[in-house]
């Protein structure tokens, strides 16, 4: 029994003040630059420039000043003459082979609450395929070599209509608009690559986020009010 009331004794102070210490969470903003694998120390060096050169198949479809101004470098100016770092695309080619085009059926169920089929009826769609030819080389002060082919050859697929008739009328109205978002879906890819491979070298990329402050929110703490003042 004494052994009892001395185990008591001893937890009930502990019980106190983990019920008087109780703890809060404070939410701060956190912001900082990821410093890159490669960086240029000197500030005033910091310069970058993006060109271009595009085939004729391309260009009647999509701008060059659209390519380049899609990549940049954080913590870079931009400077045509002599920069640091000159990226270097170049779209070669875009072309769709006739001999690829098709219609395509699915057969289309309509079924009632017991499943079985009421309705039947086929959806059209078309399909060709393309290739795109592209790549990249960066000129950069630590000689490394960065360049590669970005080629793309991939099958396009239409949306379904109700019959070949109208898939077919589809693609010749609209075969030009087609053209330029396949070209547009792979500027944005080779733009998004080249982008982060860049910047991963030589960029100084700001980061945001959120972090918070575990503070122990009790009165016997000389630390709480400042603390909680802070971030308030």
């Amino acid at each position: 029994m004494l052994r009892i009331l001395i185990l008591i004794v001893l937890i009930l102070p502990w019980f106190s003040w983990s019920q008087a210490a109780d703890i809060d969470k404070e939410y701060f903003s956190v912001a900082y630059v990821k410093l890159p694998s490669h960086p240029i120390l000197n500030e005033n060096e910091r310069t970058y420039n993006v060109s271009s050169t595009i085939d004729e198949t391309v260009g009647n479809l999509i701008s060059e000043t659209a390519i380049s101004n899609d990549i940049q470098i954080q913590g870079f100016r931009r400077e045509e003459v002599a920069p640091k770092v000159h990226v270097k695309l170049n779209l070669s080619s875009f072309l769709i082979d006739p001999q690829s085009f098709s219609i395509d059926s699915k057969l289309i169920e309509v079924k009632d609450d017991d499943g079985n089929v009421v309705r039947s009826y086929y959806v059209y769609r078309y399909l060709f395929s393309y290739k795109v030819r592209g790549g990249y080389m960066v000129e950069n002060p630590f000689e490394l070599k960065m360049e590669n082919n970005l080629d793309r050859v991939e099958k396009y697929a239409s949306d379904y209509f109700n019959s070949k008739q109208e898939a077919y009328a589809h693609y010749d109205v609209n075969k030009e608009e087609i053209k330029e978002e396949i070209l547009y879906n792979f500027v944005e890819y080779v733009s998004y690559r080249i982008d982060d491979i860049i910047n991963s070298a030589f960029g100084y990329r700001p980061y945001k986020t959120n972090a918070y402050l575990w503070i122990l929110d009790s009165r016997n703490n000389p630390l709480t009010e400042p603390q909680k003042t802070e971030f308030s």
